[in-house]
């Protein structure tokens, strides 16, 4: 069915009153409905709603998920512009966007409000009442963001008891709140060009989660009925199969080629011997200093890999001081952006190649450099771990020369590994193949290949790979260059064995209470404060759910080695004084923050200020 109908004839804001759940004639004719203000129920069941059969195509809903504390810059009001004028033009611009693969006319088109706080039906909305959505409601129907107003995507396809809800946390509530606001003041005719650059992106984002939702309905409902036999690597356990293999790309500086080291691995594992389907992969650079569309991520377009080349941190012009001065997110709700980035776009994967920026330390003055970004990325242990997560392993790509290349190799794992993040080895990039060049990559090959060997139990080298000019006429070629000279399976073989080790932290992890005395005593000058835990354990969902009471000791100096990550809670092993004076010296510009400005707002001024390029 196809999306065009004029929306001002489809809203179901009329004097009759529509009963909850029940169609009127103007919504089962036309594709596109316009829906005063959801329930609950007519959000879980989208295609009762409508009026649709089981041969009838997916139903889509755009939701404005929003507060009565923020109601008046809301949805507009009648007379000033058509309230349902933002939500129309977003899918009228995603549908205009759309492939022929997930053609708009594969899907009805349904947009409306829901007020969060309107009553008890609606209040589940935000507890995370799961009477609505049966057993799978943690998946279907998640909880909305910390912040309203927030788009919400619901997808309901034909095999499907419930819609499934997704929240568009890349859209900020500050910008939906000034949209509105240029809305209901038509006289801003000098914000015109902003609004439709605005509008256009957040279409973009709109489009990209329809697809991505469906194709994972569809990849999960496939699996049910005909499960995929994976190729290389593989493992018998069933939660090994539901944690995809996670691999963080680093560099030892910018362009390196890290992105073209991702494209390459994600070619060769589509290719023999892996075989991996395109829905079984995944790439994401959760944040960035460069927005414009890298070939990578094409190829993944092209192929039906699911990706974000832009992910939810953005180095932009002036965020750096805007940072300092307390006018973005801080560290930890930017780490937890990205974390869920990646968490979301790893459902139902295989293999996702988490893409890192510039050096390692890029980032560090905002607290998300590449080791801070990679351990939020990381994998979640538990649903009982509180939030913790077990270091992903790293892939540093590397430049030619010998001394160079192994030094600055060094250098950039150390970095990894002093923050207990796993370092499975490098891929030297960019070397030549003039046999006569001293720095040749078979006479580099041979030296730095000499030197890994040498070292038991330590980071390899999984590969040279050649300088490969135009890339963009000849990407094919350059996957078969790169996958003839890069050890792809000891990479993912490093990569599952890091992932293991993950199942097994998470088979011993339990959720305790404890109680904690501290003393300090002298040994040989030094002073070492002894904390003794008593504590009482609640096994996880794989233990056999006896308790046990047990009292240790620990003799500490300073803070542990190789504990799960968890970027909300600090170690309980810490003694009381000094974690309140880490507490109370921790960086500064994470304190007293003030309300986000947009991002337009903060390039804006620093535009005004001088300033050049990102950051």
């Amino acid at each position: 069915m196809a999306v065009g109908t004029s929306s001002s004839s489809t809203s179901t804001s009329s004097n009759k009153k529509r009963k909850k759940g029940e169609p009127t004639d103007a919504m089962i004719r036309r594709p596109r409905r316009s829906i005063t203000s959801f329930t609950m129920e007519e959000i879980c069941d989208l295609r009762h709603l409508v009026g649709a059969q089981k041969e009838d195509p997916t139903v889509v809903a755009l939701i404005y998920v929003h507060g009565s504390w923020n109601t008046k810059a809301c949805l507009p009001k009648h007379g000033q512009v058509d309230r349902f004028s933002l939500l129309e033009g977003l899918f009228s611009r995603a549908s205009s966007n759309t492939s022929t693969s997930t053609s708009s006319d594969e899907y009805w088109n349904v947009i409306g409000a829901l007020q969060v706080d309107r009553s008890d039906d609606t209040y589940a909305c935000c507890v995370g009442d799961d009477s609505f959505a049966g057993a799978h409601s943690l998946q279907d129907l998640p909880i909305p963001p910390d912040q309203l107003p927030v788009l919400a995507v619901a997808i309901h396809t034909p095999d499907r008891e419930h819609a499934r809800v997704k929240y568009l946390t890349q859209i900020p509530p500050s910008q939906l709140l000034w949209y509105s606001v240029l809305q209901r003041n038509p006289k801003l005719q000098q914000n015109k060009q902003a609004a439709e650059n605005v509008q256009q992106k957040w279409a973009n984002i709109l489009q990209t989660n329809i697809q991505e939702t469906i194709q994972g309905i569809q990849q999960e409902d496939n699996q049910t009925h005909n499960p995929v036999a994976v190729a290389v690597p593989t493992n018998s356990s069933q939660q090994q199969q539901e944690q995809p293999i996670r691999i963080f790309v680093a560099g030892d500086r910018s362009s390196v080629g890290k992105s073209s080291v991702c494209l390459g691995l994600l070619g060769s594992l589509l290719q023999a011997p892996f075989h991996y389907q395109p829905s079984q992969l995944a790439y994401i650079k959760p944040a960035t200093q460069c927005e414009a569309t890298q070939l990578v991520q094409t190829f993944c377009e092209t192929k039906g890999i699911a990706q974000r080349a832009v992910g939810p941190l953005v180095y932009y012009k002036g965020f750096t001081r805007a940072f300092l001065a307390g006018e973005t997110d801080s560290t930890q709700a930017l780490l937890q952006q990205c974390a869920a980035a990646v968490d979301d776009i790893a459902r139902n994967k295989k293999v996702v190649l988490v893409d890192g920026v510039g050096f390692p330390a890029v980032g560090s003055i905002c607290g998300t450099d590449n080791a801070s970004v990679c351990k939020a990325c990381s994998y979640p242990i538990s649903t009982n771990s509180g939030g913790s997560r077990h270091p992903m392993g790293v892939l540093i790509v590397g430049g030619s020369g010998v001394g160079a290349a192994v030094d600055s190799f060094n250098l950039n794992a150390t970095y990894f590994q002093h923050a207990n993040i796993p370092v499975m080895g490098g891929i030297f990039n960019k070397l030549s193949t003039d046999p006569k060049d001293y720095y040749s990559l078979e006479h580099c090959k041979t030296a730095v290949t000499a030197y890994f060997e040498q070292r038991q139990h330590a980071p390899q080298a999984f590969g040279f790979v050649p300088k490969f000019d135009a890339m963009d006429e000849s990407v094919d070629e350059f996957i078969n260059v790169f996958g003839s000279h890069v050890n792809i399976a000891g990479i993912l073989k490093s990569a599952q064995q890091i992932q293991q080790q993950t199942q097994q932290t998470a088979a011993t992890t339990t959720t305790t209470t404890s109680k904690t005395t501290v003393d300090t005593v002298h040994v040989d000058g030094c002073t070492v404060t002894v904390t003794t835990t008593t504590t009482r354990s609640q096994p996880n969902d794989n233990d056999s759910g006896n308790q046990s009471n047990k009292s240790n000791k620990r003799v500490r100096l300073g803070s542990g080695q190789g504990t799960p990550f968890d970027p909300n809670v600090r170690s309980s092993h810490f003694p009381t004084k000094l974690k309140t004076k880490l507490d109370q010296e921790e960086g500064t510009t994470n304190k007293k923050r003030k309300p986000p400005l947009s991002r337009d707002d903060i390039e804006f001024m620093a535009s005004q200020a001088g300033a050049a390029g990102t950051a």
